[in-house]
């Protein structure tokens, strides 16, 4: 006879079996194990099926007579952690390979008590995040004379000059991505005795379009009124087109 964890289950498992004994016709089969699968959107299902697959590979090509995936025991799955530890994966892969386990075993009433709150399994999260915790590069930032040079630069530059390096220090002053500014419509960046204003009507967490207002500070570490100097410029460019740049 084979290894356990080499058996795949075969047609008749258990959800199958519950449906095919509701139902009357091949229509409420199909409905009801539609409405058994449907409860997760298809991309989810997708990725949890995939990393089942992942780690009955792991088994079948590197495993024991002691693991197994049909029930997925606890230590299987932390074996299979501690192999991917060393690739330098990311903090979020441990739940997402919990996940799939136990949405998988659920679909074929398997029991999940072995890896439902196993301890090992947090403290790999734990060890993987304090990794790449170290690993982490500090990014640079610009000095505050840096900044200074920059808003010097606003009083000589030529035209073109003022309107990019203008953007620039929006940038710092409003704490927005490049592409939160560019996704800004120029008729609605306003420039108020204490700020400029505008709304972005796509950012990276705002992608369907609702608009999501900013405002960047006129403060100058020289006394330099770069926005007031930057605006006409940009007004004078103003179009309707839906891009400030």
């Amino acid at each position: 006879a084979e290894p356990e964890h080499k058996l795949r289950p075969g047609t008749e498992i258990p959800l199958l079996t519950t449906i095919n004994a509701a139902a009357t016709s091949e229509d409420e089969r199909r409905e009801l194990l539609h409405l058994a699968i449907g409860k997760v959107v298809w991309r989810t299902i997708r990725a949890h099926v995939y990393n089942f697959l992942r780690l009955e590979y792991f088994v079948l090509t590197e495993g024991t007579p002691e693991d197994s995936v049909f029930p997925v025991r606890g230590a299987t799955l932390v074996r299979y952690l501690l192999k991917l530890k060393h690739r330098g994966i990311k903090p979020t892969v441990p739940a997402s390979m919990r996940s799939a386990c136990i949405w998988v075993s659920r679909c074929f009433e398997m029991p999940t008590a072995s890896i439902d709150a196993n301890p090992l399994i947090s403290a790999i999260t734990a060890a993987i995040t304090e990794a790449r915790t170290v690993d982490l590069v500090e990014k640079k930032v610009l000095s505050v004379e840096q900044i200074m040079k920059l808003e010097r630069f606003m009083e000589k530059g030529s035209r073109m000059e003022i309107l990019y390096m203008g953007c620039f220090l929006i940038q710092i002053m409003a704490s927005l991505r490049f592409d939160d500014l560019i996704h800004s419509a120029p008729e609605l960046v306003v420039l108020v005795s204490s700020a400029l204003l505008g709304i972005s009507w796509q950012t990276k967490v705002d992608r369907k379009r609702r608009g999501t207002k900013w405002a960047g500070s006129r403060g100058s570490f020289t006394g330099i009124e770069w926005m007031k100097i930057w605006m006409p410029i940009f007004a004078s460019m103003l179009t309707t087109r839906d891009y400030s740049i």
